[in-house]
C-alpha cells in the first residue's frame, strides 16, 4: 500500500492534468470559446442556430461557427477573440466540484480523481489546491491557445 504522501502527490498530478485540459479547451481560439460568440436562430426557428460574432466592432454580426468551413481558421487569427471564461473562474469551478460532497458527480467527470479521494478518505484539499494554483499559474496563457 502506498503512503499518504505518495497518494496526495498522485492526486495533485491527476488534478493538474485535468485542469490543464480544461484550460486548454477554454483558451483554444475557436468560435465557440469566444465570449463574443452568439448563437442566433436561422429563419426564425430557434432549433436551428448559427454562431455569429457579437463583438461591438464587428460589422454586421459575421458568421463565426465551428461547423462552417473556414471559421475555425478565422477564429484562430481573430484579433477580437477573448476567452469565454477566465482562468481563475475555471480553476475555482474545478476545485469546488472536486471538494463537493457529490462523489457521484466527481466520479462521472473524473473517475481517477474520485478514486483517489476515496482512498484519502475525506481529506482537506486546500494545501493541495494552493500548490496546483502555483503550478498552473506558471504556465503562460499562450500555451493554452494551441
Amino acid at each position: 500500500m502506498r503512503d499518504e504522501a505518495a497518494i496526495r502527490q498522485k492526486f495533485k498530478q491527476v488534478c493538474f492534468r485535468h485542469l490543464k485540459k480544461l484550460l486548454r479547451a477554454n483558451f483554444r481560439k475557436q468560435p465557440h470559446t469566444c465570449k463574443f460568440n452568439r448563437m442566433v436562430p436561422v429563419g426564425g426557428d430557434p432549433s436551428h442556430q448559427i454562431g455569429t460574432c457579437g463583438h461591438p466592432e464587428a460589422n454586421g454580426r459575421p458568421i463565426c461557427d465551428i461547423r462552417v468551413d473556414g471559421c475555425a481558421a478565422i477564429a484562430k487569427d481573430c484579433s477580437r477573440w477573448v476567452a469565454r471564461q477566465e482562468k481563475d473562474r475555471i480553476k475555482r469551478a474545478f476545485y469546488d466540484m472536486v471538494e463537493s460532497r457529490d462523489r457521484g458527480l466527481v466520479a462521472s467527470e473524473y473517475p481517477d480523481v474520485a478514486a483517489l479521494l476515496w482512498v484519502m478518505d475525506d481529506p482537506d484539499l486546500s494545501e493541495d489546491f494552493s500548490e496546483l494554483d502555483v503550478a498552473i499559474d506558471q504556465i503562460p496563457d499562450e500555451e493554452f491557445w494551441q
